[in-house]
């Protein structure tokens, strides 16, 4: 488990940042930004079970 927070800290949490940051400067693509937090929350959930 451990492993798998530190690994959404070096990875998820960059990519979330990236996809708000994107979304900030283009806010008419709020479908692209959903499905960006939704793939790091399944990755995450991926990570976490595995």
């Amino acid at each position: 488990m451990l492993n798998s927070i530190q690994h959404f800290i070096e990875n998820g949490v960059p990519n979330l940042q990236k996809a708000s940051k994107d979304f900030s400067e283009d806010p008419r693509d709020f479908a692209g930004f959903i499905y960006k937090v939704r793939n790091e929350a399944l990755q995450m959930a991926l990570d976490y079970i595995f």
